[in-house]
């Protein structure tokens, strides 16, 4: 299967504060990593990978289909923007090259002080955490909608999030007790 993207480089130059002359090579590989790490630990394996038959196919827009494309337009987009965000701080900051890592730098311009970095990437990392809690607060609310969201992998596939206070119809030890943004209330 190859890689489906919930969103695209246009998407992040409309949506986060980058520049529109960004290069492709700074964003893909923070795009990856927010679909592959963070979405597809969201959702788990099985949801994952229908999603992306629903988009490669273009069946989303179907109507037996709207609570798959709901969630899309509403959660996972703004999931995978805010982890793109995340991961492209980082990215920016320094690069691999054949003399090391190396910083970023322009000859326009000067590098951010290490303060202003932090600043940037605790915000995204907010922003981020933000919109995966309230896709999972949504995703746990109208599982009967999705039979692919599964708390349990019998074949080796990643199952959907575990931080969860319920997990295969019991309670998971050791969860905290968790603030749903959906419902603003502690449960």
């Amino acid at each position: 299967m190859s890689m489906v993207y919930y969103i695209d480089e246009s998407y992040v130059r409309e949506n986060l504060p980058v520049e529109y002359s960004l290069l492709s090579g700074n964003i893909q590989p923070a795009l990856n990593q927010a679909h592959l790490i963070n979405a597809r630990d969201l959702m788990g394996d099985k949801l994952y990978n229908f999603m992306a038959d629903l988009i490669t196919s273009g069946d989303i827009s179907l109507p037996q289909y709207e609570k798959y494309k709901y969630l899309l337009d509403t959660y996972l987009q703004n999931v995978a923007l805010y982890w793109t965000g995340v991961y492209l701080t980082t990215n920016l900051l320094a690069k691999y090259a054949n003399r090391g890592i190396q910083q970023e730098n322009s000859e326009f311009s000067s590098p951010a002080d290490l303060a202003v970095f932090r600043a940037l990437k605790n915000e995204m990392t907010d922003l981020s955490s933000y919109y995966s809690e309230r896709c999972r607060d949504w995703l746990w609310w109208n599982q009967q909608y999705f039979p692919q969201y599964q708390y349990v992998s019998y074949n080796g596939e990643q199952p959907a999030s575990a931080k969860n206070k319920f997990r295969g119809g019991g309670l998971v030890l050791g969860q905290g007790r968790r603030f749903s943004y959906n419902n603003m209330c502690v449960y």
